[in-house]
């Protein structure tokens, strides 16, 4: 009867995980990151309140939008490192050329994995703070090394 028991609770909390939501704010925070001007392609943003953290991938351009960000002082974080496996995965893969002998328009597109201090990838240490209010809000993070 136990081990009915056991298993019925193991298979209702689905093993340890637990899936749940990110309750919208009704914020969003955008804007371009840069690196001494250099527009970062690929990064990891972290926006931190006191309650609640959001997070998004920077895909090329240098170009972000976080939704559902928490409302309030929020510290931001950026980390590069986070995605280097992916610049390196879109290396080999623009590296790779088909049955044809001939590289695709779209791999041949590489993205340049750019680094930044490893102080902006925590939030506590970046010195990005911004305040978010309900609504859209624009932030450019300037990155300098």
């Amino acid at each position: 009867m136990r081990i009915l028991l056991l298993l019925s609770i193991l298979v209702a909390v689905g093993c340890g995980q637990v899936a749940y939501e990110i309750p919208d704010t009704g914020a969003t925070l955008e804007g371009a990151i840069t690196l001494n001007g250099t527009p970062i392609p690929l990064a990891l943003i972290i926006v931190r309140s006191q309650t609640a953290t959001a997070d998004f991938v920077v895909r090329e351009e240098g170009k972000y939008k976080v939704p559902s960000v928490p409302l309030g002082l929020v510290k931001i974080g950026v980390d590069t490192e986070a995605m280097r496996g992916e610049v390196i995965s879109r290396g080999m893969a623009s590296a790779y050329k088909g049955p044809d002998g001939k590289v695709k328009e779209d791999q041949a597109k590489k993205l340049k994995f750019v680094p930044v201090p490893a102080r902006y990838a925590d939030p506590e240490t970046s010195g990005l703070e911004f305040e978010i209010k309900k609504g859209s809000n624009t932030f450019d993070i300037i990155l300098t090394k």
